[in-house]
Parts: C-alpha cells; sequence; structure tokens
C-alpha cells in the first residue's frame, strides 16, 4: 500500500472487550485506537506531509489493566509513504497532429516507477477536456480535432503513491496532413526556407 500527505489509513484490531488498543507503524510511531463495538477497536490515521519511509511493518496491540500486552503484526502486508513529488518530464514535443490522431513524446527523468497524466484542452472548439493516463514516454490520442484549432496538451507524472509532478505545456494546430516538425511562419516572407513551413491565416503575409 503507498500513502501519501492527507491520505486516510483505516485500521481495527479485533480482540477482548475493555482493553487499551494501540497502533505502531516501523519508525512512524504509535496510534490510539478506540473501542466503538464491544471488542472491535477502530481508528482512522491522516498521512502527515512528514512522512516519507518505506516497507514499515504494522503492528497491533492489545493492553489490559495490569499492562499484559498481546501483540500482532498485520496481516495485509506492509505500508509505504512518499511524499516527495516527482520530477517532471523535459522535451515535450508533438511529433505530428491531424484531425484524427495526434502523438506525443518526451523524455523521463524518475528512476522509479511513473505514469503519466496528460490532459488534452481545446479552447476554441467544443470539444470536452479529456484526460489520458500512460506508463510510455509518448502517446497517440486519437479524436476528432478540428482543423488549425488550438490545441493544449498538459503533461505531468505520477509516482505510485499518486504524487503529482510540476505541469509541462505544449500547444498545436491540428492539420489536415500528417506534418513533422513543422515550422510556422509568421509576417513578410521574405530570404529563404527549408523543411515543412505552414502558412496560417492570422500570420498571413
Amino acid at each position: 500500500k503507498w500513502l501519501k500527505y492527507n491520505d486516510n489509513l483505516m485500521v481495527g484490531i479485533k480482540g477482548q472487550a475493555g482493553l487499551r488498543a494501540l497502533l505502531d507503524i516501523e519508525g512512524i510511531g504509535s496510534f490510539d485506537l478506540q473501542e466503538q463495538d464491544a471488542g472491535f477497536y477502530k481508528a482512522n490515521i491522516i498521512i502527515d506531509k512528514r512522512w516519507n519511509a518505506e516497507q514499515r511493518v504494522v503492528t497491533g496491540k492489545l493492553i489490559d489493566s495490569n499492562g499484559q500486552i498481546n501483540q500482532m503484526i498485520s496481516t495485509t502486508g506492509l505500508v509505504n509513504f512518499d511524499n516527495e513529488k516527482p520530477n517532471g518530464i523535459t522535451n515535450l514535443k508533438v511529433d505530428y497532429a491531424t484531425v484524427s490522431n495526434v502523438k506525443l513524446s518526451w523524455n523521463n527523468n524518475n528512476k522509479e516507477q511513473v505514469k503519466y497524466k496528460v490532459i488534452v484542452e481545446t479552447p476554441e472548439s467544443s470539444l470536452p477536456t479529456e484526460i489520458l493516463y500512460t506508463n510510455k514516454t509518448s502517446i497517440s490520442i486519437s479524436d476528432k480535432f478540428e482543423e488549425f484549432k488550438p490545441i493544449k496538451f498538459i503533461v505531468t507524472t505520477l509516482d505510485k503513491a499518486e504524487n503529482e509532478s510540476v505541469n509541462s505545456t505544449v500547444f498545436t494546430k491540428a492539420y489536415p496532413i500528417k506534418l513533422t516538425q513543422t515550422t510556422s511562419l509568421v509576417g513578410t516572407l521574405s530570404g529563404s526556407y527549408q523543411g515543412i513551413n505552414v502558412l496560417t491565416k492570422e500570420n498571413s503575409p
């Protein structure tokens, strides 16, 4: 189980009624449980933002009036606390953008296992904002994009505890045909040009 700041860790112990119940999280601390029903002790522990630890043992303890302690390690496994944001991506680029498909790619900057959240915004069209997830450093998005309308893509990194990195943003427009590595020309044309250059209505010479 991976947990982060403000997550809720629900714990319970079953045993004899009328005892004191404690929960120990290895290296983190001890927490009191309340007897809500006879012999059933429960607590909701809110994860603190200062906790960063992996594979910690959780132990439940029942203490009687004589100070005798019965304890048992949780059978549900170890817990992990991660309150550090992953690194954001770099070199986010649009490989191509057509009215039916857009491909994005980027570089990963994390050693640990991560996934990526991709937000697609089309502010000048009727298309709704779309949120996609991928484990790869590229994504192909199929949709009905309006030609020559701006599209905004926001990509963030998510770690195993769902901590989210800073945003990386790129803008593009969808063209009727597949064009790669395009350059949008602005102002009056002069001199020579190489590669794939695009003239748009707002920058018409």
